[in-house]
């Protein structure tokens, strides 16, 4: 008998001793909390960058004992920079590190701006307003838009969204005529050809106007700056970067980013030079009570192992959350397979994202590249994705030539 009690008190005092991981430290993020607060959900933080670096002074202390969470409270979170991640922020399997909202709570990371100010009714229908942020932008057909964790310059976009649905870019044909296109008669790699009388000469000298063509082989479209019109040759010259096949009789397309095709209602333009954006709403509705966004990111989460080092991130789950409104780039090294991506993993390794929510993004919802693996995109629902949802990719696209590396290095040429 006392060597039972004895036994028991052993076993006992053993238990005791494991930490005991159904615990968890919690972190919390709220759109009106401050980065000054100590994240708890009396005094929440504002950022998730707040949290990430609380938890890098937690782990500074030793080892984590219990998983963490960091808990969004319900809101829109407009980011300015990417959320970055790195192998300094990876949990482990016993201790994985999960952001996610709050049981119940409607959480949104933005990747996009408010518009604000005031808009002005300038001939009944369509309506203006100012947006400093954006003027001087100008466009470079020649040379690729690469992605930026902290964007700088002006702020330029080609999407916009009213009360959570994407509008219509000014455009030609109406996206709501009988047959919204036009048809190539022929052309080469940098031009098409019209056939007489379609080509429009308002559509010459437009800052930021492009053609979205689905070129030749007819399994993917392509986008293209529009750089000349010839109206007499019925000619459409086009910008040398996005190009990938000649132009074929019968491809099909249409014109968009031009200010004299903004009219119908729900489409859109942006005035570079005069920093200015146009709006024509559906008859009655009045945008100084609607909500806009216009992208500014392309890539609101990024976790960002080292290949060359062969470092990874580990163990970091997104769980429950909403990412919208991301832009997308021109001029990437493969036309057929844009790069844009609301989250990315770069040399991750058992990492999940699980029912989230993916709207309004300009590319994919989930892009893995290089050495990821046992990772896990789970219950999600990805829905107007301008690329896709999910991409897997080397360092180098393989049914291309040596021109196509993403990543260089022998390190990337070694992973899958």
């Amino acid at each position: 008998m006392i060597m039972n009690s004895l036994t028991l008190i052993i076993g006992f005092a053993f238990l005791l001793s494991i930490p005991c991981l159904s615990q968890t430290t919690d972190f919390y993020v709220s759109p009106t909390g401050s980065d000054l607060g100590a994240g708890t959900s009396a005094s929440p933080f504002s950022t998730p960058q707040r949290a990430r670096d609380a938890i890098r002074t937690l782990k500074s202390g030793g080892p984590l004992t219990s998983p963490v969470n960091v808990i969004f409270r319900q809101g829109t979170y407009y980011l300015s920079e990417t959320f970055l991640l790195e192998p300094v922020d990876s949990g482990t399997i016993a201790t994985p590190i999960t952001w996610r909202a709050a049981a119940g709570e409607k959480v949104v990371l933005s990747g996009g701006k408010l518009i604000t100010g005031t808009w002005t009714n300038i001939d009944g229908k369509t309506w203006r307003i100012d947006i400093q942020d954006t003027k001087g932008w100008v466009r470079n057909p020649n040379v690729a838009e690469v992605y930026q964790q902290n964007p700088v310059g002006p702020w330029q976009f080609r999407q916009l969204f009213v009360d959570g649905n994407r509008a219509i870019r000014a455009r030609y044909p109406n996206k709501s005529a009988a047959n919204p296109f036009l048809y190539a008669t022929g052309g080469a790699i940098d031009y098409l050809t019209l056939a007489a009388g379609q080509t429009k000469g308002a559509w010459n000298g437009e800052p930021d106007a492009q053609i979205n063509i689905v070129i030749n082989w007819r399994f993917f479209n392509q986008w293209n700056d529009i750089v000349e019109v010839d109206t007499a040759a019925g000619k459409l010259c086009f910008g040398n970067r996005e190009r990938n096949t000649t132009v074929a009789k019968g491809d099909w397309f249409w014109i968009e980013g031009v200010k004299s095709e903004l009219d119908q209602p729900e489409e859109w333009y942006l005035d570079h030079a005069a920093g200015q954006l146009y709006y024509m709403p559906a008859q009655g509705k009045n945008p100084n009570t609607m909500e806009l966004v216009a992208p500014f990111l392309n890539r609101i989460v990024y976790l960002k192992g080292d290949v060359n080092s062969g470092t990874h991130v580990r163990y970091v789950y997104f769980k429950g959350l909403e990412f919208r409104h991301t832009t997308f780039t021109l001029g990437q090294i493969e036309p057929r397979v844009h790069t844009d991506a609301a989250v990315m993993i770069e040399n991750a390794q058992s990492c999940r994202v699980d029912s989230c929510h993916f709207e309004n993004i300009g590319g994919y919802a989930f892009w893995m590249h290089l050495d990821c693996s046992d990772n896990r995109f789970n219950g999600n629902l990805v829905l107007d994705a301008g690329g896709g949802g999910v991409l897997m990719t080397g360092s180098r696209f393989s049914y291309m030539d040596d021109t196509k590396v993403y990543t260089p290095g022998e390190a990337a040429s070694r992973v899958a």
